[in-house]
């Protein structure tokens, strides 16, 4: 439209007839400037010819009639009519469907392929390219020159190419040029794929694998017009619904045109447009403005992806609260796993411990130190921890500042227990001995102890005797003499944190 079209359009100063303008389209007429000399001011040049005409009968019409008399539209020529193909094959066009195997392999092969020539005495199929960057596909017959292994049918670039997509042993006889439509190897060392099938006709090719691409996979085919202008890029755009519907099912029919023509109209959108199925042109009947159409390729068709859609997005989120679900699983798991491991542990520790309180009880039993420690350590876990943390925060006064005011803040790194038998015979002894003495006294005062009893629970304290737990402070280079030899009083100090604490 942009070239050629406007320039010769009903009632403008070189305007042709249709068939004419149709005639010249086909010989691939050009308009040129009219206003240059060199031509004279004819404004149609011919490539092929290298000449210039005019408008008139005796010019552009005359040349045609001369040079392009092959390319004269006739009514009984269309663009599926099979008798514009030479009658010389016995099968002249094949149509391939597409295959299971990688989508560009698949898009490759897929299409409509005519026979241009004889290859070993079969013949050779070209695949027609509906763009500039199709890749060339042949499909030719090889016979047996070169073994067994490579005789028989082959899809590739060109002819005894190296690269080849598919492969068909069946057919090779001299007598048979029908190319088999079943047990195509895709890859050609692969396995038969059933997907790949070729037929003479283009319907049946339509149903087994457009049928299932619009349907399986949510698209449709969609028809298209050039709506560019102003010489740029060819702009297509998708034609509206009943535009595409009718032209689809025209295609469907033969794609051909009313009483044995090669046009027919359509009624849309409040307009009427003539489509001519030869030239793949529509016009606008009042307008007169004419553009290009083809058959474009498939299309999303959001009418079915909408659903499907709907239904992989409930699949996601099923997907997604099974993941979450298992997730929380997995960490019951690892918590119920470290619980068990924490059991374990206790377990183990518990049945040493057992094994070191009953030595410590045989010690007591047989009155003598025997191979005791003198110290022995309190697991972390033991409740003694907190309780002893707790009555150290307790005992202090509130009335105290000063360092007093740090044992608020006081934490436990460790705990020893002192089981020194000799000094705890001592100690009984000296016991024994205080308590003759104050059966012979009265009015024996009462001493009291800030310590909380619970921190040494087990612990039964003789309160007639003033037998009270007192905290004594001490620095970590005495711990060992206090546990082996005891107290010193003479060793105590007045400005200690607790006293002198004896």
């Amino acid at each position: 439209w942009e070239e050629f079209g406007k320039h010769v359009k009903p009632n403008s100063k070189y305007a042709l007839s249709k068939e004419c303008e149709e005639w010249a389209v086909r010989a691939g007429i050009q308009f040129v400037d009219p206003l240059q000399r060199s031509h004279s001011g004819h404004p149609f040049y011919c490539p092929s010819c290298h000449s210039f005409s005019n408008a008139s009968p005796t010019s552009l019409q005359r040349h045609l009639e001369k040079s392009h008399s092959h390319q004269q539209p006739s009514a009984c020529k269309r663009k599926l009519d099979d008798s514009a193909i030479p009658n010389d094959f016995l099968e002249p066009m094949l149509y391939v469907s597409g295959c299971s195997n990688a989508e560009i392999i698949s898009t490759t092969l897929k299409g409509k392929y005519t026979a241009v020539s004889w290859h070993h005495g079969k013949p050779l199929y070209r695949k027609d390219e509906a763009a500039e960057f199709d890749v060339p596909v042949v499909l030719y017959f090889w016979d047996s020159r070169d073994g067994d292994k490579h005789h028989g049918w082959w899809f590739s670039q060109k002819e005894g190419s190296n690269l080849a997509w598919a492969y068909n042993s069946s057919n090779r006889s001299p007598h048979d040029s029908r190319v088999p439509a079943i047990g195509w190897r895709v890859p050609w060392d692969g396995e038969v794929d059933q997907t790949l099938q070729i037929s003479t006709s283009c319907q049946d090719v339509v149903n087994s694998s457009d049928s299932s691409d619009s349907s399986d996979h949510g698209f449709e085919l969609c028809w298209e017009f050039v709506a560019s202008s102003g010489g740029g890029k060819e702009d297509w755009q998708p034609m509206s619904k009943d535009m595409n519907d009718v032209l689809e099912k025209r295609w469907a029919d033969g794609w051909r045109g009313d009483n044995g023509t090669d046009t027919f109209h359509v009624h849309s959108n409040g307009f009427t447009y003539g489509i001519d199925c030869y030239c793949m042109v529509q016009w606008n009947v009042r307008t007169h403005r004419r553009r290009n159409i083809r058959r474009g390729e498939a299309r999303p068709d959001v009418n079915t992806l909408l659903p499907k859609l709907a239904e992989k997005d409930a699949q996601v989120e099923s997907l997604r609260s099974e993941r979450n679900s298992l997730a929380e699983e997995n960490k019951e798991l690892i918590a119920k796993v470290k619980h068990l491991e924490t059991e374990k542990n206790t377990l183990e520790k518990s049945q040493a411990d057992h094994a070191t309180q009953m030595m410590l009880e045989e010690a007591w039993r047989m009155n003598s130190q025997l191979q005791t420690q003198t110290c022995t350590e309190l697991n972390h876990w033991d409740a003694a921890f907190s309780n002893i943390q707790q009555a150290l925060v307790e005992a202090c006064p509130a009335d105290h500042y000063g360092d007093c005011k740090r044992m608020l803040r006081v934490s436990i790194a460790g705990l020893q227990q002192i089981r020194n038998v000799d000094l705890w015979k001592a100690y009984d002894f000296q016991k024994e001995r205080v308590r003759k003495e104050l059966e012979r006294r009265d009015g024996v005062p009462t001493v009291t102890s800030a310590l909380p009893s619970r921190v040494c629970k087990w612990v039964q304290l003789d309160t007639k005797l003033n037998e009270i737990l007192l905290i004594h402070g001490t620095t970590k280079d005495r711990i060992d003499q206090i546990a082996t030899f005891g107290f010193d009083e003479r060793l105590a100090r007045e400005s200690g944190l607790y006293g002198q604490g004896v």
